[in-house]
């Protein structure tokens, strides 16, 4: 038998006329509203094992179309020598993987989405139309394509020889076949990689001090060495320990404050943008695991607001951490932090109750002077690293 539906409408209207109707339904809408939409960002960005060797699976499956090369793929894919692990994190712009590969920990990094297998015409010159099995690109060209598109965007007008040493690496690492020519999936490998902001920062600072070392690509995807964050070390944290992780820290600012592009602005400095590594001497290290927000200075100045934009402090001119001078109410285009200056002001002598490279309860014999240095050095506003102050502290710690 059949519920008509105005008798269905009718005793919906009368119970929604009680007052403990009302208010149970005021109460679960909002509630309801917040869970569903707390599941709809959980379900965007939480770290799923499953979704991740979904994702390698069609890395390797596009590998054997021939559509994508790289030196990782034939021991990810075929001999099935790298072994996934677990999710470190997924996000907005980046699926991060950990895995094992002969012994040794490494981490597996990819734009998110996941990205197809999409060439640019500007690559292929015309209308982009060819022959792909026949198709090849030589150094020359690649390297002239690359260096006039989205890689000068991370290394400005700084071309120079380092600039075309590590041109020169991301090419040798596409050619897989060793030719000196780039085949259709050699360059799709190549034309996703130069489109990666974080692996052309690392071909450029290559071998200094905190930069993450290559170890081989896929597609899109690219390994490094891994750096976990301190907390994921499993060591006491004594004031001993803390003030060798602060040492690391520092020979990483005072490393990407001089190099062929100028300095290296951190724009996003917190303590797990940055991994420890403990060396073979038993000596700790750190390494940019995430330099997302780490820019040059002319493409930072780009992104900050122009000279003569009304402020109403240096925030409102700079970018992210990374701040210009307002003054008297108008930005100044001056860069007034520095990578130096950011560390003791939001790590070093941060009160977050992350125990991390924290700088608290020092010995009463060093307190004085540490708290005068601290002070100092988070007011520093200058775009370079004060060396003096730099000094100061390593010599009192």
């Amino acid at each position: 038998m059949t519920v008509p539906l105005r008798c269905l409408r009718r005793a919906l209207c009368g119970a929604f006329r009680r007052r403990w109707v009302r208010w149970l339904a005021c109460v679960l809408a909002p509630s309801l509203g917040l869970l569903w939409a707390g599941y709809a960002f959980l379900n965007r960005y939480s770290c799923s094992d499953l979704e991740s060797e979904i994702y390698l699976d069609s890395l390797c499956k596009n590998y054997s179309k021939g559509l994508i090369t790289g030196s990782l793929c034939e021991p990810l894919c075929v001999g099935k020598e790298i072994h996934f692990r677990r999710c470190l994190g997924h996000g907005v712009k980046w699926r991060v993987l950990l895995a094992e590969w002969q012994g040794e920990m490494v981490v597996l990094k990819t734009p998110r989405p996941p990205g197809e297998v999409i060439l640019l015409s500007y690559w292929l010159g015309g209308n982009g139309v060819m022959d792909t099995k026949d198709f090849k690109m030589t150094k020359q060209k690649f390297i002239h394509q690359a260096n006039s598109s989205t890689f000068m965007n991370i290394a400005g007008n700084h071309y120079s020889e380092a600039t075309l040493k590590a041109l020169e690496d991301i090419f040798r690492e596409c050619d897989i076949h060793g030719d000196g020519v780039l085949s259709y999936d050699e360059l799709v490998t190549c034309w996703q990689l130069v489109e990666t902001d974080e692996y052309l920062l690392y071909s450029l600072l290559k071998g200094k001090p905190g930069i993450p070392e290559l170890c081989g690509t896929c597609g899109n995807l690219y390994a490094v060495d891994y750096a976990p964050e301190p907390c994921y070390l499993g060591e006491k944290r004594t004031w001993k320990f803390n003030v060798e992780l602060v040492l690391a820290l520092l020979d990483v600012v005072e490393a990407i404050e001089d190099t062929p592009y100028g300095t290296l602005y951190l724009c996003d400095i917190q303590e797990a943008n940055f991994g420890v590594r403990v060396g073979k001497d038993g000596k700790l290290f750190a390494k940019l695991i995430d330099v997302d927000l780490s820019m040059f200075k002319e493409t930072l100045m780009f992104k900050t607001e122009p000279k003569g934009i009304p402020c109403a402090d240096d925030f409102d001119c700079g970018y992210f951490d990374c701040l210009i001078r307002c003054q008297d109410g108008i930005c100044t285009g001056k860069l007034e932090s520095n990578n130096l200056m950011n560390l003791c002001l939001k790590v070093f002598r941060s009160n977050h109750p992350y125990p991390g490279w924290h700088l608290q309860d020092p010995p009463e014999s060093i307190k004085p002077q540490l708290e005068e240095l601290l002070e100092q050095c988070a007011t520093a506003g200058s775009p370079h690293i004060p060396k003096d102050l730099l000094e100061k502290l390593r010599r009192l710690l």
